[in-house]
């Protein structure tokens, strides 16, 4: 009982600065944006909202988080019913640009601030595999509708 009370006493006592170093590195908004563009906008959306958290605002977690994956279920949705293969690419590649841009945009400055304190940079090992495993996933369903529903 007593290892329990010096535990929380030594957890109270902890400053704001003990709890950042707690914190994991985030991703650079750059890698996030060349995801985004290069892959899918789900694992880019996915990866933008969790790098919130790693950026000291996780209250912005869960609203982006929600607002990525949804627009991205809209747009799949939608890209199902173009019939067009050049109106489809161009409508994908002008999505993906527009979303890359947004991800690097609201997130450049907070990183910037980061690395001024310097703060450490996560690896860009781990969001480029997930990212790669999301793109097959996605390639896989959309090739079982298509086949499905003779797309």
């Amino acid at each position: 009982m007593e290892n329990l009370k010096h535990y929380e006493d030594a957890t109270a006592d902890r400053s704001d600065t003990d709890n950042e170093s707690l914190q994991q590195p985030p991703w650079s908004p750059a890698l996030i944006a060349t995801i985004t563009i290069l892959l899918s906008v789900l694992p880019g959306g996915i990866f933008h909202a969790l790098n919130y958290e790693r950026l000291g605002l996780p209250q912005k977690k869960v609203s982006n988080l929600t607002t990525n994956i949804l627009l991205f279920l809209f747009i799949f949705m939608a890209s199902l019913r173009i019939k067009s293969t050049l109106f489809f690419g161009l409508f994908q590649l002008i999505f993906h640009i527009g979303c890359a841009t947004h991800f690097y945009k609201s997130q450049s400055n907070l990183y910037q601030k980061h690395l001024a304190k310097n703060g450490p940079k996560a690896s860009i090992g781990y969001p480029i595999s997930i990212s790669v495993l999301i793109y097959l996933l996605i390639l896989g369903v959309t090739f079982g509708i298509s086949s499905f529903f003779d797309i």
